[in-house]
C-alpha cells in the first residue's frame, strides 16, 4: 500500500504534521510521498493507494483532482476554515492514521457530475458546476432542459448544479436544501433569478443541459474557472466515477457537515 500525503502552505502547523505522520507511515513499513498543495497546483499527478490531505476543502477538492485513478481512497485533516469534507482534526490526526495503516476504517462512496462542454467531457464535479456569466455582476440568460425536454428560460446570476455532498456547500448558500448522501439525485439550483425559480432535486439518471446563447460565461467545476464562448452548451448528468472517503466512525455525514456548516 502506497499513500501520497498532500499539505497546504497556508498554515505551517499543516506541514509540520505531515512530515509527523510520513515519519508514522515509515514506521509501519508502508511507502509514501509528500506533497504541498502547491505541488497540487502545479500539475503533480498523484498516483497512490490511499491519499491523506491536510488542509481545507480547496485544498482536499484539488487534491482529489490530481489523483490518476479518481477513485483513490481519501482521508482528510482539517487545517481549513471549514473542512466541511474532513473527518480527522489536528489533535487526532496521528490515531487518525495509525487506524487507517491498521485497517480500521470504511469506505463510503459519493457520486459525482460528468460535465460536458458542446459534447465534449470537460471534467467531473465533486461537489458543484456553477455557471455564470463571463463579466462579474452581470445577468446571465440561460435555459434549462432536462433529458431534452425545455424546463425554464432565465435570467439571473447563474446556475448551481450539484451532487449531495455538494448539497452543503454553494448550494446551501444560495438557499438550496441540503440533501442526503445516500440518495442519487441531482440538485438544480438557480442563482437569484429575476423571476422567483425553486430549486429542483432530480433524480441521478437525468441529464440537465444549460444553454447560453447570447453571451460568453463562466463555467467553475469545483471553484476551477473555465471560460465558454457563447452559444454553449453545457451537459451534466451523473458520472460513472465516484469519490471515496475513508470513514472511521459511523453515523450521517449529511449530520457531521451540517453541524460543521451551520454550527448547531
Amino acid at each position: 500500500m502506497e499513500i501520497a500525503v498532500v499539505h497546504t502552505l497556508k498554515k505551517i502547523e499543516s506541514g509540520e504534521m505531515a512530515r509527523e505522520i510520513c515519519d508514522l507511515i515509515r514506521e509501519y513499513g508502508y511507502p509514501y510521498r509528500c506533497f504541498s498543495l502547491e505541488d497540487v497546483l502545479n500539475g503533480s499527478q498523484i498516483s497512490c493507494d490511499v491519499l491523506i490531505v491536510l488542509g481545507g476543502d480547496g485544498t482536499i477538492l484539488a487534491s482529489i483532482h490530481s489523483l490518476e485513478d479518481p477513485e483513490t481512497p481519501i482521508f482528510a485533516i482539517s487545517y481549513g476554515r471549514g473542512g466541511y469534507l474532513a473527518e480527522g482534526r489536528p489533535e487526532n490526526a496521528l490515531e487518525s492514521v495509525k487506524k487507517i495503516l491498521t485497517g480500521e476504517y470504511h469506505l463510503e462512496r459519493y457520486m459525482r457530475l460528468e460535465v460536458k462542454l458542446n459534447g465534449v467531457k470537460i471534467g467531473d464535479a465533486i461537489n458543484e458546476a456553477y455557471i455564470s456569466n463571463a463579466l462579474p455582476g452581470k445577468v446571465i440568460d440561460y435555459t434549462i432542459s432536462i433529458d431534452g425536454s425545455k424546463l425554464a428560460a432565465v435570467v439571473g446570476d447563474g446556475i448551481i448544479i450539484s451532487t449531495p455532498l455538494g448539497s452543503t456547500a454553494y448550494n446551501l448558500s444560495n438557499f438550496g436544501p441540503a440533501v442526503d448522501d445516500a440518495l442519487d439525485c441531482i440538485i438544480v439550483n438557480p442563482v437569484l433569478s429575476l423571476t422567483y425559480v425553486s430549486p429542483i432535486i432530480l433524480s441521478a439518471s437525468k441529464k440537465i443541459t444549460i444553454s447560453v446563447p447570447k453571451l460568453e460565461s463562466s463555467l467553475l467545476i469545483d471553484g476551477y474557472l473555465r471560460r465558454v464562448t457563447k452559444d454553449a452548451s453545457i451537459e451534466i448528468a451523473r458520472s460513472p466515477v465516484h469519490t471515496v472517503f475513508i470513514r472511521l466512525s459511523g453515523g450521517s455525514w449529511l449530520v457531521k457537515r451540517l453541524g460543521k456548516r451551520l454550527r448547531w
